[in-house]
């Protein structure tokens, strides 16, 4: 396993440049701004260019409201492709709030729209499901992603609070990491939040298959061996006493 660099965020927390102008950073950026007049908001991936080759998957204007931005990525050592999705659904008031179960439902289809059959994804972001129980069926609201996640196989992998304070003593878990391998995502860990967030940062790492190359490996050529002599040395082993004077342990 390698580890490849990819950073997520709200642009809400820092100040990004509205040309993009990351020209001989190293990393690229990848962004989606929120609708309208609001201040702040919006979500961004920046990768490294030294290990991750990255392309942007735009949305469809019909989703053109909703805070998510998706790239397709290529970690350079292995080869191995995947697709990102990150994703900012609003806190609402209510679980039955029509304006949040509209949202919701937008989100979910436009996830579905974009959703590549037969490849890793991994889907990320801050959620704002407080009380969602992943094992059981609740409000109209947790159910409606509570069937996305069922139908695409999809694990849950974070499991300690991102952000404490408010009504719970505990904190709630609303950034969520979403993978459909199982296998893909290792060491989730919940940080310290980054800059002025109320949210903590959670790490992980993917697995990065890296292929070996050939040049790498020493073997036998067996294409040129010795083939006669080997035979004329093994026709001179007498087995039977070999075998006759050897522990045979069963």
């Amino acid at each position: 396993m390698s580890r490849s660099r990819l950073g997520l965020g709200q642009e809400g927390l820092v100040y990004i440049p509205a040309n993009n102008s990351f020209h001989n950073s190293g990393y690229s950026l990848f962004r989606k701004d929120r609708n309208g007049n609001r201040e702040g908001g919006g979500v961004c991936i920046f990768t490294n260019n030294d290990c991750t080759s990255a392309s942007q998957v735009f949305l469809p204007d019909k989703f053109i409201s909703l805070e998510l931005v998706v790239i397709d990525v290529i970690l350079t050592a292995s080869s191995t492709k995947f697709r990102l999705f990150l994703c900012y659904r609003p806190p609402c008031h209510s679980e039955y709030s029509l304006e949040a179960i509209s949202y919701t439902s937008l989100l979910c289809e436009c996830l579905k729209t974009l959703w590549p059959s037969n490849s890793t994804v991994l889907l990320c972001g801050d959620f704002n499901f407080p009380s969602i129980n992943w094992d059981n069926t609740q409000n109209i609201l947790n159910n409606m992603f509570l069937d996305f996640f069922y139908n695409n196989s999809l694990s849950q992998l974070v499991t300690k609070p991102t952000r404490v304070g408010g009504p719970s003593r505990n904190g709630f878990i609303l950034d969520l990491i979403f993978c459909n391998d199982t296998n893909f995502v290792h060491n989730v860990n919940v940080t310290a939040p980054f800059s002025s967030s109320d949210h903590c940062t959670v790490e992980f790492d993917i697995f990065d298959n890296v292929k070996v190359s050939q040049d790498d490996i020493s073997s036998y050529d067996f294409n040129k061996a010795d083939w006669a002599s080997m035979a004329s040395y093994l026709n001179n082993v007498n087995f039977f006493d070999l075998f006759s004077s050897s522990v045979v342990m069963t």
